[in-house]
């Protein structure tokens, strides 16, 4: 239980530090649009996705635990493309960026997102088959 939970938290503060970036962007959009300031919180999800697949992958199999590990790298692989390819793009928008040009830019990020939740049921379903093995249970929450 110890090991799946220590391996959820990369999940979940990732998840955080996303919502963390989506709501400074929706500030943002309504108020100043000084979009140059998602650079910070940006940096810091980039930051903190390296620095936990390079810590994932030194990490030793425990129980088992190394289909499990593998989805959490797979998952953060992926979050670690879509944010360089799509979070970026918000921060050379300014004050006098027409809204259908962030809006563009909003759908494409939508569009790319769109793998998310299939990566995040992969790990779910490695979370399960681990639990099982060791003889525990996993609460399925929806996010």
């Amino acid at each position: 239980v110890d090991e799946n939970n220590k391996l959820a938290r990369y999940i979940d503060t990732l998840y955080q530090m996303g919502t963390t970036w989506g709501n400074k962007l929706g500030t943002l959009s309504n108020s100043s649009k000084a979009y140059n300031e998602l650079a910070a919180p940006r940096q810091d999800l980039e930051a903190y996705i390296s620095r936990s697949i390079a810590t994932l992958r030194g990490m030793e199999e425990v129980a088992g635990s190394g289909p499990l590990k593998e989805s959490i790298i797979s998952f953060l692989l992926y979050e670690k493309e879509l944010v360089a390819n799509n979070f970026v793009m918000f921060e050379k928008f300014d004050a006098t960026t027409k809204d259908e040009e962030v809006n563009a830019a909003m759908d494409k990020l939508r569009t790319a997102s769109g793998l998310e939740e299939k990566k995040l049921r992969e790990v779910q379903t490695e979370q399960v088959a681990y639990a099982k093995k060791n003889g525990f249970n996993i609460e399925q929450t929806q996010k």
